[in-house]
């Protein structure tokens, strides 16, 4: 039972024909992984209460965000952290994070994106709460240094999803909250 315990537990869902290439790399990483094949799982106790959450990038997904080469550091363990936190009973975190190699329309907008930038024009660009149009002029090489360097590597839509789960309404979104900001390391000014 995952909401019972102190082990933190990864699970993949993968094609069942994926399966043993799948834990031979997972064993190949960590030697002493225990790698099994599972039923469904849940990470609530009866009487919890859960609380969710979706980081999504705001910006234009041309723009970068930094990486875990640009943070230098283990940006996996302030995430992990968050689950050393949780109560032995009752308390649960699951992190999902789903992805799919980007369509080559969408690649194409974010080539479009830069050749708008490096001509100054008028681009669009996400606010938090609807699509607005403002005027950007970014004559800054460096930045578009950045965003030809992205566009140089494979490109991945990714969906990071997070659940806490906890014995009130206080602790669930303490806990989600501990999780989502560990995710403000990938900031790119």
């Amino acid at each position: 039972m995952p909401h019972v315990g102190e082990e933190i537990h990864f699970y993949l869902a993968v094609p069942y024909t994926a399966l043993e290439y799948v834990s031979r790399q997972i064993q190949g990483f960590w030697p002493d992984a225990s790698v099994e094949q599972k039923e469904e799982y849940t990470i609530f106790s009866p009487q919890s209460v859960v609380r969710a959450a979706a980081i999504v990038q705001r910006q234009n997904p041309a723009l970068p965000f930094r990486t875990y080469a640009e943070v230098n550091l283990d940006t996996f363990l302030p995430i992990l952290s968050n689950f050393s936190k949780l109560q032995a009973v009752g308390e649960g975190l699951a992190l999902q994070i789903v992805g799919r190699a980007i369509k080559k329309r969408e690649r194409r907008k974010m080539f479009k994106y830069l050749n708008e930038l490096k001509k100054g024009k008028v681009v669009k660009r996400k606010g938090s709460e609807k699509v607005k149009e403002e005027e950007v002029t970014i004559q800054d090489e460096e930045k578009q240094k950045l965003i030809q360097q992205k566009l140089s590597k494979p490109m991945f839509d990714v969906n990071v999803r997070i659940v806490a789960s906890g014995p009130s309404q206080l602790r669930a979104e303490e806990l989600l909250e501990g999780v989502i900001q560990t995710f403000s390391q990938f900031d790119s000014p």
